[in-house]
């Protein structure tokens, strides 16, 4: 359930981004990108599916590592604490730590 509202969160904060033009192109795209299929995928392994579990474990654990390196460039350009810029790597480490310990509940 965690991978799904991480999911739907990224997708609306794409949304928003591609309606209002504040980030580059790419990323808006990305983020796009990653918030549908972490949603889907989400939606999947709640289903049982043991792919899309290791999927989306997958891509929240990567997004837990570059809200990590990237809490100081956050705190920089938007002026937040370190402490407030690190809140997303807390979010996605807990994500996928809730996914991790879910994995003897899937079909093999």
């Amino acid at each position: 359930m965690a991978a799904v509202a991480t999911g739907v969160g990224i997708t609306l904060f794409a949304i928003w981004l591609l309606a209002t033009g504040k980030a580059p192109i790419p990323l808006r795209v990305a983020l796009l990108l990653v918030g549908v299929s972490n949603t889907i995928l989400g939606i999947k392994a709640l289903q049982g599916s043991r792919v899309s579990w290791a999927f989306v474990t997958a891509t929240c654990g990567t997004l837990a590592i570059i809200c990590l390196f990237g809490a100081p460039k956050i705190r920089d350009t938007t002026g937040y604490s370190l402490g407030a810029s690190a809140l997303p790597f807390l979010v996605f480490l807990i994500v996928t730590t809730l996914l991790a310990f879910r994995h003897d509940t899937l079909e093999r």
